[in-house]
């Protein structure tokens, strides 16, 4: 018995060390890991396709190389056009890590302190002189929802923007939830607000500013907001749906009794709205995996959750965020609007991509030189699919037991 146990950790201990052998000029080790990864994505993906009916996209991401990246289905159900790796969808609230990104943008210029009152930024002063920058970016503001009253007592027939909601906050003069700091809430409003103040500061809307600074600037061909009055017309784009038991087809939530703010809250800017692809997507962490935008010191900032005293969050700038001593940073965030649902999971052995120490250092088993590459998810599903939680978190589990069976961390 000894013995076949012996010869069991030798064979282990020689892939082990075989991998790190097959290491390339970077820190990405073996690439049988990839491929084992990618393996269990696609049977799995392939699985509800076939059996759960998923539809859309999913793409997965090693460092700066796409490893799969795989499509199912419809994305025009009237057009009958396939849904492919390279068609654009609304984001949600994914859509948030862009205004906390050009929020940091104009603090990296010195245009703006996030912790100041927001109404120091403002157009419109709010009677809320106490609530601050920061508090809007990590959801413990206070402020109370909007939606309640857009979704029941706005006119159905009549778009509503920002400027309405920020005038409804200081009209209505609704008490905060709780003392800002203090607790945390999500808040879509605080993202209205959000990009009010990039409007305000950098005299551009949100999304003129995004598309000078980012998407023009590095490349982006199909991320933008997209007008929700033209998305049907388009090719390659995919239009949120739900399925109609009676009728026995996908059709679209602005014909729901109930979900008519869909359409008239369609001109929002900030907590959500954003149209981009997997492939994009791709691309847009390819480059928080460089320093062109922000330095170490703000990405620090933008992926550390916020602190409430007695209060458990994992809440940073548009991003939630689990640290785990083994595996490293966990830095992730959902989308969920009008039939569409996204997944955005990036795991990252640190959230430093400059050359200072990196916080955390994950070491490789057997030799502890190898280090087991950044990974990132990417799923797009346009038929408000139902246990798409359950999926991300299958999903997450395969990549998260693939860096805790490869990493150790340095004694």
């Amino acid at each position: 018995m000894k013995n076949k146990l012996l010869n069991i950790i030798v064979i282990v201990s020689f892939f082990w060390i075989a991998s790190c052998n097959f290491k390339t000029n970077s820190t990405i080790s073996t690439e049988i890991n990839y491929n084992e990864v990618a393996i269990e994505l696609e049977n799995y993906f392939d699985s509800l396709a076939m059996y759960a009916g998923f539809n859309g996209a999913v793409l997965y991401k090693e460092s700066d190389k796409i490893v799969f990246e795989k499509a199912y289905g419809f994305a025009n159900f009237s057009k009958m056009t396939p849904f492919t790796t390279n068609t654009q969808m609304e984001m949600a609230s994914v859509s948030k890590q862009f205004t906390s990104m050009a929020i940091l943008l104009l603090k990296k210029r010195g245009l703006i302190n996030i912790d100041y009152p927001a109404n120091n930024y403002l157009p419109i002063k709010l009677p809320y002189n106490n609530i601050t920058v920061r508090q809007l970016l990590t959801h413990t503001s206070g402020l109370p929802k909007y939606e309640d009253y857009f979704h029941t007592q706005w006119p159905k027939g009549k778009y509503s923007y920002n400027k309405d909601i920020l005038q409804y906050y200081a009209n209505s003069k609704l008490p905060l939830l709780f003392e800002p700091g203090r607790d945390f809430k999500y808040s879509n409003g605080g993202y209205v607000l959000l990009a009010e103040i990039i409007k305000y500061v950098s005299g551009e809307p949100l999304d003129k500013f995004l598309d000078e600074n980012i998407f023009s600037k590095y490349n982006f061909s199909k991320t933008g907001f997209v007008d929700r009055q033209t998305i049907l017309e388009l090719d390659d784009y995919a239009p949120g749906y739900y399925y109609d038991t009676l009728q026995q087809k996908f059709i679209l939530p602005d014909s729901i009794e109930g979900k008519e703010y869909v359409t008239f809250s369609s001109k929002r800017l900030g907590p959500g709205r954003l149209s981009s692809t997997v492939v994009e997507l791709a691309h847009w962490d390819n480059l928080l995996n460089t320093n062109s935008l922000l330095p170490d010191s703000l990405f620090l900032e933008m992926y550390t959750p916020q602190p409430i005293p007695g209060v458990a969050s994992n809440y940073a700038f548009g991003w939630r965020v689990n640290i785990d001593s083994l595996t490293g940073w966990h830095i992730y965030h959902t989308g969920s609007f009008g039939g569409n649902k996204t997944y955005f999971s990036r795991f990252k052995n640190s959230p430093l991509n400059g050359s200072g120490e990196r916080v955390i250092k994950a070491k490789r088993i057997i030799t502890g030189k190898c280090t087991i590459p950044d990974q990132t998810l990417v799923i797009f599903n346009n038929t408000a699919m139902k246990i798409m939680k359950k999926i991300y978190s299958h999903t997450d589990s395969i990549i998260y037991n693939s860096r805790k069976n490869n990493m150790l961390i340095k004694k």
